[in-house]
C-alpha cells in the first residue's frame, strides 16, 4: 500500500490524510467497500481480504506522514507486529514544520506543525523498516531521513536492553532481526531519485520481509 499525492478528490488537510489511508487498510484487510456514485451508494463490492501481517506501507515524501501515523497506531493498538509486515519511508519528513522551518522555528509553532512523525517513529520498532533518501535533497533534506533513523535505531536499543532484563540471550539472539539498513543516495535531490535502483531494493527487503516469516 503506498501513500503519496493523487488526484484523489476533497479537502486537503492532514485529518483526511489520515482518514484516507486508513480507508485503504481497511479495505484490505476487510476485503469489503461501498462505492458511491455522488452521494449515492450503488452496492456493495467485495474482495479477498488481504492478511495484515503481509502487508508493507509504503510513503513517499509528505506521504510518509500518514503512513508513519498509521503504522504507529496500528502497533500500539495491538502491541505487536502481526498488523502489518513492515514499512518502506522514501525521502522522509520529520514533520512538515521542521523540513520547511527547521527544529527550533518549528517547535515555537508547534500548535501548526502537520505531520510530527518525529513523536511516532518509535512506536515502529517492533517491525521493519527501510528508509532511503537523497543526499543532495532540497526538499526534503536527507538530515529528516537521518534523524527519523536514529530514532528509531535509539528506540530498538532501549527495548533491546529492558528485554535482557527478564529474558535469556539466547532467546533474544533466535529471534529475527528487524533491523534494516537504511539507504542514503549519493548525488541525487528529492525528485530524481533513481527508479529502478529503489525499486530493486524495494524488492530486497521484500525478500527480507518473506525470510522472517519462514
Amino acid at each position: 500500500m503506498e501513500m503519496r499525492k493523487t488526484i484523489s478528490e476533497g479537502e486537503a488537510s492532514e485529518k483526511n490524510c489520515y482518514e484516507c489511508i486508513d480507508a485503504a487498510y481497511r479495505y484490505l484487510v476487510e476485503g469489503k467497500r461501498e462505492p458511491f456514485e455522488g452521494n449515492k451508494r450503488v452496492s456493495a463490492q467485495t474482495s479477498i481480504p488481504v492478511d495484515p501481517s503481509r502487508i508493507v506501507l509504503f510513503g513517499r515524501s509528505l506521504g510518509t506522514g500518514p503512513t508513519v501515523d498509521l503504522a504507529a497506531r496500528l502497533l500500539s493498538r495491538t502491541g505487536e507486529s502481526r498488523c502489518i509486515a513492515g514499512v518502506v519511508l522514501q525521502s522522509p519528513l520529520e514533520s512538515a514544520g521542521r523540513c520547511v522551518l527547521g527544529e527550533f522555528a518549528s517547535c515555537a509553532l508547534y500548535p501548526l506543525d502537520l505531520f510530527r512523525s518525529y513523536e511516532k517513529i518509535e512506536k515502529l520498532a517492533p517491525v521493519p523498516v527501510f528508509i532511503m533518501h537523497g543526499v543532495d535533497d532540497k526538499v526534503v533534506p536527507c538530515a529528516s531521513g537521518r534523524a527519523l533513523y536514529t530514532s528509531l535505531t535509539n528506540e530498538r536499543k532501549r527495548r533491546q536492553a529492558l528485554k535482557r532484563k527478564n529474558t535469556t540471550k539466547n532467546d533474544i539472539e533466535g529471534k529475527p532481526s528487524v533491523e534494516y539498513s537504511p539507504k542514503w543516495i549519493a548525488g541525487v535531490g528529492h525528485n530524481d531519485m533513481p527508479e529502478f535502483e529503489c525499486m530493486n531494493d524495494v524488492a530486497k527487503f521484500l525478500n527480507f520481509l518473506e525470510q522472517r516469516r519462514r
